[in-house]
Formats: structure tokens, sequence, C-alpha cells
């Protein structure tokens, strides 16, 4: 629950940040050197399955490739067949997944990516720049204090000037349309919860997301007792319940 008391030493802009703040890692590595074909015996257009592991649990895909290896998926003998036009479709899908079969995965990735707070400090940093050195008179390498300013998840790291962001991801699919006589994907708009999207949008990328900040300026004796639900205006995915369509009261 927010907490709604505010503070007379808190002064809050509530400023929505334009900028994309950079996306979390990645939770597996991505391995495309390899092209390695499989020697498979299916004669005809088909597609093969393809299995990830990854920290947020098995993803599986149908990819019309014999590559052993493709990016984080790995072949599987199991195959389906393609259709005269599904070719087309298979390029345009690339290595999305269709979110309806990896539900798990994709509501582990949501419960994994709540809001979080970031903290903008000032530092000086030490550079060799290209500077008139005065006992040498005239103009040479030489070290100068620079000051630099950054943002960090860490609120007791020295330099804090009291500016915080709570940072909120935003979540997006995709689907595939045949227009004009040929097949092209199309982006969601971005939601709080990918249950708004995934019937219309089923299909997603293994980082489905992007991560907004909300700017509050705060005095800096204070910070020790903020947390991402302190001021917080975006609204989450309902974590209370692991159901892609859960029931309505």
């Amino acid at each position: 629950m927010k907490n709604k008391n505010k503070k007379d030493k808190l002064t809050i802009h509530d400023v929505v940040v334009k900028r994309i703040l950079p996306l979390l890692a990645i939770p597996f590595i991505l391995s495309g050197c390899s092209q390695k074909k499989s020697e498979c015996p299916v004669e005809g257009d088909h597609a093969h399955l393809y299995i990830a592991q990854t920290k947020y649990g098995t993803v599986k895909t149908y990819l019309n490739s014999e590559n052993l290896k493709r990016g984080a998926y790995d072949w599987q003998n199991e195959t389906i067949t393609i259709e005269t036009d599904d070719p087309e479709f298979y390029k345009v899908k690339g290595d999305l997944f269709d979110g309806r079969e990896n539900w798990d995965y994709l509501f582990n990735y949501m419960k994994e990516h709540q809001d979080f707070i970031r903290y903008h400090y000032h530092y000086t940093a030490v550079e060799s720049q290209y500077v008139f050195v005065y006992t040498l008179g005239k103009y040479g390498f030489a070290n100068v204090e620079v000051p630099k300013e950054d943002w960090t998840t860490n609120k007791n790291v020295r330099g804090l000037d009291g500016i915080i962001q709570v940072c909120h991801h935003k979540y997006y699919g995709y689907k595939i349309e045949y227009k004009d006589g040929k097949y092209v994907k199309i982006q969601s708009p971005l939601v709080d919860d990918i249950r708004e999207i995934i019937d219309e949008y089923p299909y997603f990328e293994f980082e489905p997301s992007k991560v907004y900040g909300q700017e509050h300026d705060l005095l800096k004796d204070v910070l020790d007792n903020i947390d991402a639900n302190y001021y917080n205006d975006f609204q989450g995915p309902d974590l209370s319940t692991s159901e892609m369509h859960p029931q309505k009261d």
C-alpha cells in the first residue's frame, strides 16, 4: 500500500522521465556463433520445436530452422508441418515465442521485475585531458579532476543529492497480421500487466519490457526510509494470482 502521509520536508515534482532507462541483464547467454546443422530426415517444409532454459523458466517455440543452436534455443526432433504460406509467417515471427503457451515464463518475468529505486549522485573522476600545463608553459596531457553525475541502486554510495527515480517496467508483445499480401509484425502498446495484451498480441521476446522512471526530489536525510512503493503512481501487474485469465469477482 502506498504511503499517503507526505512529510513536510519532501518536495515531490512528479515528473515522468521520458527517456528509457537501460534494460536489466538478459537472463541467459546468447550464442550466435555456432551454425551447426542437424541431420534431420524429415522431408517437406516443417518447423522444429526449440527449447530455451532460462532463469524464469522453460520457453518453447517452433522455428523454421535446422540450426542446433538458435540464440538461447536448442533444436529438438519434434516437428510440425508448414503449410503453403507459412514459411513467410515463420520468417516474420523470428525467435518470438507464443506467450499463451509459455505463460509461466512471462509471469515469473513480471514477478522478478517489480518497481525499484535509482539514486542520483555526484562524484569526481580523474581523466587525462589535453590542457595548458602552467608548470611546463605549454599544452600537453595532464590528469584533471572532472565533476560527474550518474544513477545507482545503492543508497549508501557517496555523493547522493536526494533525487530519486521510482523505476517501473512496462510490457509489450507483438501480433502478426497478413496485410497487403504479406505478413507484418505489429508491436502492442506498453502496458502494466502482460495479461492486458496477451490475447491480441500473443508473441513475445525474452525481455518484453521497457523501464521508465518517475522522478522525485527529496532531502538526503530521508532516503533511508524510502522504498519503491513510498511515492509510486505506477500500477503494477497483479501478482496475487499466477493465472493467465483470473476469474473476476
